[in-house]
């Protein structure tokens, strides 16, 4: 029940977000951010946003890996 309430919720966090983005008074990328994080990366949204940013180059596992052993030195 409680994946329910955050599917929910991190769905409508992303939905505000959208229609928010055109609106200068309310941020709608914080938003779609929270729900993306909600949901989480099993959620076949999230999922397909991810394959999409690395079929780009925007998002790689080696950038990320790199980055990661940067901060930690």
């Amino acid at each position: 029940m409680l994946t329910d309430i955050r599917r929910t919720c991190g769905i409508v966090l992303i939905a505000v977000g959208v229609l928010a983005i055109p609106i200068p008074v309310i941020p709608g990328i914080p938003l779609i951010a929270a729900g993306a994080a909600m949901l989480g990366r099993d959620h076949p949204l999230i999922r397909s946003g991810r394959a999409w940013l690395e079929d780009r180059g925007i998002l790689t596992q080696a950038r990320n890996k790199n980055e990661l052993s940067n901060v930690q030195s």
